[in-house]
């Protein structure tokens, strides 16, 4: 009889949370010295502290969710969420990293005046899910959006149902929610394309964290390319709220 592989070390997840304490008072720190009377060089110091800061943090938190996948382990704490604040939430965490990259990074989000912008009131996109895992997800796509794209170029995060967005996902329906980010980076960046969903194996980060995540959801995920260079993930979750005892069903403790 064979031996089964081993799975990811079963120490990971303590160690990741113990990693998450100290970078959550090295980014405190930084944004106090931000703060502060410094001249325009220390400012630039502090920013750049802060910054590399919350990109660990984001990489902690994205191997984490790919230890408790590949173990077998993870489950979704489900509350009724506005997929666009999460999204808006993910586009100002990442705005100093893409502004640093020389990389225009813009978010679009359904208006009460029934247009595409970022003036106004934005209209919810309601849904029920894991708000922490989902902004872990796309946290993970718009910083591999933004590696991809050229000093110069643009990343574009859009967020509505897939009916107002026109998102040609096989399956979807009209009242589902979307994400969808394009960027305009070079051709070397369509190793993407072509990819299809799999499941995590041991432990991995990128796309295929981001689908399992979307797939836990009841989503899916599509990569194409709007043109010649650049890439488009699309993601289409489930809008509209669950049932309290459904939402409890199919929660499970991480």
């Amino acid at each position: 009889m064979s031996t089964p592989e081993p799975g990811p070390d079963a120490d990971l997840g303590l160690v990741g949370h113990e990693l998450r304490s100290p970078l959550t008072a090295v980014i405190g720190y930084a944004q106090l010295l931000g703060a502060s009377p410094l001249t325009d060089e220390q400012l630039r110091y502090a920013e750049v502290i802060e910054r590399n800061g919350r990109r660990m943090l984001r990489l902690v938190d994205e191997l984490l969710v790919s230890a408790q996948l590949a173990a077998g382990t993870f489950g979704l704490r489900r509350v009724d969420l506005d997929l666009a604040e999460v999204a808006g939430d993910c586009v100002a965490d990442l705005g100093p990293t893409a502004r640093a990259a020389g990389v225009s990074l813009t978010a679009h989000a359904p208006d009460t005046d029934g247009t595409d912008g970022t003036a106004g009131t934005t209209e919810p996109v309601r849904m029920t899910g894991d708000r922490d895992v989902l902004a872990i997800a796309i946290n993970s796509l718009l910083g591999g959006a933004v590696r991809r794209t050229q000093r110069g170029g643009s990343v574009t995060v859009r967020v509505g149902l897939a009916g107002a967005t026109g998102a040609g996902i096989t399956g979807a329906t009209a009242s589902d929610a979307v994400v969808e980010v394009v960027d305009t980076g070079p051709a070397d960046g369509q190793e993407l394309l072509g990819w299809s969903a799999q499941d995590v194996r041991w432990l991995t980060l990128g796309l295929p964290v981001v689908a399992a995540v979307v797939r836990a959801h009841g989503g899916d995920v599509v990569v194409d390319s709007p043109s010649d260079s650049g890439t488009r993930v699309t993601v289409t979750l489930p809008a509209g709220s669950v049932p309290a005892e459904s939402r409890e069903a199919s929660s499970t403790p991480r």
